[in-house]
């Protein structure tokens, strides 16, 4: 007697790549969770021990962190993604993503270079100021044994940027 209920080989991968796809999305929410709770050792289900940045350099995961510790000059920042392509290959994935933030800056910040990651967007300003960025992430991703991670990073690359002064 057959069963009915049972899925098809075509129905389990199916499957397999919407739980997949829903993991990586996951991921990339955790990420911006991250930065706007400032709750960065959220980072941890994020990236992979080593990243491959912006740079074409390497960097361990608690570097990152520290690069990302930066938004916490911001009084308020709020990170969208907007809209994310995700294709899957077995245990890799790759993540196109389009986001908006906007970010309450009370002071200016002290002049520096910018991080390694080539954020476009810590210059300096003198007032409060709300900044507000179009963004584009670009990652590849690897599932794990604890979950799929980013393993390497293009981004924030800046698409376009806002600045309003004399913000309360």
């Amino acid at each position: 007697m057959q069963d009915h209920n049972a899925l098809s080989p075509a129905e389990i991968r199916a499957l397999r790549e919407l739980l997949d796809r829903s993991a990586v999305q996951q991921c990339i929410n955790l990420y911006f969770q991250a930065l706007d709770s400032r709750n960065l050792e959220l980072m941890d289900q994020v990236f992979a021990p080593e990243v491959d940045v912006a740079t074409g350099r390497t960097l361990a995961r608690d570097t990152l962190k520290q690069i990302y510790r930066g938004v916490a000059q911001y009084r308020v920042s709020h990170h969208r993604p907007c809209n994310t392509l995700i294709t899957i290959d077995g245990d890799r994935a790759h993540a196109n993503t389009f986001a908006l933030d906007t970010l309450l800056l009370d002071t200016p910040p002290p002049t520096r270079a910018p991080p390694a990651a080539g954020w476009p967007v810590h210059d300096t300003w003198p007032e409060p100021v709300l900044r507000e960025h179009g963004l584009r992430y670009v990652d590849d991703l690897q599932r794990l044994p604890e979950g799929w991670r980013i393993t390497r990073r293009r981004g924030p690359i800046a698409l376009w940027r806002r600045h309003t002064a004399g913000v309360q």
